[in-house]
């Protein structure tokens, strides 16, 4: 696994996991909300998604 990349917004996360995808096996932009400081977060949200995750499934991503 690389290391993550961040976007500033939805869109943009879209952008770049279509630009990786053209390179890696699989690609996943998501986005999460919660409170940097405390380091307490909801649960992520995938946006998009290229090629497959081991395992396929929502249990099965690093996150």
């Amino acid at each position: 696994m690389d290391a993550p990349v961040e976007a500033r917004t939805e869109a943009a996360a879209r952008r770049i996991a279509e630009r990786l995808s053209a390179r890696k096996s699989s690609v996943i932009a998501f986005e999460r909300t919660g409170d940097v400081t405390s380091g307490e977060f909801d649960e992520p949200r995938v946006l998009v998604s290229y090629g497959s995750v081991d395992g396929e499934g929502p249990d099965s991503l690093p996150f």
